[in-house]
Order: structure tokens, then C-alpha cells, then sequence
């Protein structure tokens, strides 16, 4: 009932002109298609610049991503290194050169550089917040539990 009224109320408000719909802002979605075409997300950086790149090659002129890349991305040739502490020089060496080479946190970093984005931020306090004391229902919450353990 309460969708009917909804509806209702947003026929009734809506002016009669139909709207115009302004082609030159795309908006391109993650969605289950996207994941189901080029895999599981989070897609690596490496995509995320190929995509990049297409988009401005294509003409976009702004870019904007509405995710957080809060965290590098694991480089694997970092990883083999780090995995195989014993690595001879003769295979550390030609992975140091290649490292770069295949860093996607460096990729990305490139395609961005070349264009105009804006990125997905998340403003924090950490000195404030590592200095004040716990909220009141945080602080409930731990005394619950430890009541519920007894």
C-alpha cells in the first residue's frame, strides 16, 4: 500500500514535460554482470588502469571511482622473494628488474596520472581517536558480554 501511495505521489508531483536526459554524464557500474565477465572483486589494479585508459582513449574526460584503494596491492614478484628467503642471485636479480614491471599499484598510479580522477576518500581523526576514551555503548557492550559470561 505504502508503494502504491508513493507512486502516486510521484506521478502527481512530477511535471507532465518529459526530462531530457543529458548523455554526456555516464555513470559505469560494478555490478553481478561485471563480475560474472571479468571475475571477482576487487579486480586488480592492473585492470582498473586497463579500464582507465580505455575510458580516455574512448574521450571521457573525468574520471570518477567511488571505491576506496585503501590497501597496495600485493606485487608478486615481492611476494615470491619474500616466500623463497634463500633465492639465489641468479633468479633475485631478474625478479628485482621485473618487480616494477609488474607492480599494479605503479600501473594504475601511471593511468591516473595521465588523466583527471577523482578518487573515493574517507576523512579520519587517527590522533584524536587513538586518544579518546571509548564510547559510553562501546564500553556497555564489553560490559554485557562479560556479564553474559559468568
Amino acid at each position: 500500500m505504502e508503494g502504491i501511495i508513493y507512486d502516486s505521489r510521484l506521478l502527481l508531483t512530477t511535471p507532465a514535460t518529459p526530462r531530457h536526459i543529458d548523455e554526456s554524464v555516464v555513470i559505469i557500474d560494478i555490478d553481478e554482470k561485471s563480475m560474472r565477465e571479468q571475475g571477482r572483486f576487487p579486480w586488480s589494479r592492473s585492470k582498473i588502469a586497463d579500464l582507465v585508459t580505455k575510458l580516455t582513449d574512448a574521450g571521457v574526460i573525468v574520471i570518477a571511482f567511488d571505491i576506496f584503494f585503501a590497501e597496495p596491492e600485493v606485487n608478486p614478484v615481492t611476494q615470491i622473494i619474500s616466500e623463497i628467503p634463500n633465492l639465489s642471485k641468479q633468479y633475485s636479480l631478474p625478479l628485482a628488474k621485473i618487480k616494477q614491471q609488474v607492480d599494479a599499484d605503479t600501473k594504475f598510479a601511471n593511468a591516473l596520472a595521465k588523466n583527471d580522477i577523482a578518487l573515493g576518500f574517507l576523512l579520519t581523526d587517527d590522533q584524536l581517536a587513538a586518544h579518546s576514551p571509548p564510547k559510553k555503548a562501546a564500553f556497555y557492550g564489553k560490559m554485557l558480554n562479560m556479564q553474559t559470561h559468568k
